[in-house]
């Protein structure tokens, strides 16, 4: 199919179109040679109908191999207290938590303030970054690097506590007891299956309540409407209506007869209009 095109298109890019009756549709390309589109199935389309890209496969590639992270940034102070040390951290929340540890830190022969911001700024596969890392002690004590980053990953668990502990979550609106909500006669459809199901339908005006299906079959002996869906057989057998290039004639109204005695054959009937389908039970 040749096309003249606006944009550069990719190999397995989705196009879309309307046809004369105003429905969309769409295929797939395969391969793209200039203005020349190789298609996966066959397409009838008329001179000049508008094509629209539905999928860009190069920019799916590019989302799919992304893998972009979030993360919160945070502000690390670490001082020295009576007998230890204390570790500050405070994010961009607002969130702020102190974690101390108890030891004696020794005497510095090198400086050591580069190599304690590296340990502090280490935080692996938190939702963390390290922002301004302020090292107060300076290069004169030596803090071993195991109780450094003990320190650290205590201050970043205080830190998690402290944001849930502030998160607020969404609260259900005031109900209004007296709305009436739905009729006063209720359906198998309205699924009345247990007493908390018949106190909320009763105490927003509902009067007579039919049970559910799973409770209570309707009777045998009178046709049930037991499911509208849009999934629909028709399509599924080639035979839809609104298809012009159906392969098959199927009757307006198909029976699904089981096998297992006993069981009640189901009438499907189709409203394409509406594009519904609907299972009705019949009469044994």
């Amino acid at each position: 199919m040749t096309a003249r095109l606006t944009t550069q298109l990719s190999n397995g890019d989705g196009l879309g179109f309307f046809d004369k009756d105003g429905r969309f549709s769409g295929f797939r390309v395969n391969r793209v040679e200039g203005n020349v589109l190789h298609l996966a199935i066959p397409v009838d389309l008329r001179p000049g109908t508008r094509l629209f890209r539905n999928a860009d496969k190069a920019f799916a590639d590019t989302l799919a191999a992304a893998r972009p992270r979030r993360l919160i940034c945070v502000d690390i102070t670490l001082r020295a207290i009576p007998g230890g040390l204390a570790l500050d951290l405070r994010d961009e929340r607002g969130c702020a938590v102190t974690a101390t540890t108890q030891c004696e830190p020794g005497i510095a022969r090198k400086p050591q303030t580069a190599v304690r911001a590296a340990t502090l700024s280490k935080l692996g596969d938190t939702i963390y970054t390290a922002g301004t890392i302020t090292d107060l002690p300076g290069d004169g004590i030596f803090v071993p690097a195991g109780i450094l980053a003990a320190l650290r990953r205590d201050a970043v668990a205080l830190l998690d506590h402290a944001a849930a502990a502030t998160y607020a979550g969404e609260r259900r609106r005031p109900e209004d007891a007296d709305a009436q909500m739905w009729s006063e006669t209720l359906t198998f459809h309205d699924n009345v299956a247990n007493s908390q199901a018949r106190r909320l339908y009763r105490d927003h005006g509902a009067r007579e309540m039919a049970p559910a299906m799973e409770c209570a079959m309707p009777a045998a002996d009178a046709e049930t409407h037991v499911m509208t869906c849009r999934y629909c057989l028709r399509r599924e057998m080639g035979a839809c209506l609104r298809d012009p290039q159906a392969t098959r004639r199927l009757p307006a109204t198909l029976v699904l007869r089981p096998r297992t005695p006993g069981m009640r054959p189901l009438s499907l009937r189709f409203d394409c209009a509406a594009c519904l389908m609907t299972v009705h039970a019949l009469p044994r």
